[in-house]
């Protein structure tokens, strides 16, 4: 999402965190919903284990994550951190199936 004085184009997105439910000023989550809603699920040709769908965040209350117009960079960051990790699951599973193998 981008903030009121963001500059254009990539440069100006930055990251948000906005929860499911209302949260107080003092921190307490309140039973109220926040205004996020899904607005279709898409049809995809593989990877139907995981859905994919259109979020509206229509005057929905958002919390600025990181620095303010770094979003992108911040997501790749994750990104990249992400991907080591699954490479490391999927190690762990090849040296379980060689352990199970040499029992």
């Amino acid at each position: 999402a981008r903030l009121p004085d963001a500059p254009p184009g990539t440069a100006g997105i930055s990251l948000f965190c906005v929860p499911k439910h209302q949260v107080s000023d003092s921190g307490e989550i309140s039973s109220e919903f926040n205004n996020v809603n899904i607005g279709r699920i898409e049809d995809k040709m593989g990877c139907h284990g995981s859905s994919t769908c259109e979020i509206n965040f229509e005057q929905a209350e958002g919390y600025l994550i990181g620095t303010e117009h770094k979003g992108l960079q911040h997501m790749f960051t994750f990104i990249n951190t992400s991907r080591l990790g699954t490479a490391m699951q999927g190690v762990a599973a090849a040296e379980l199936s060689f352990q199970n193998a040499l029992a």
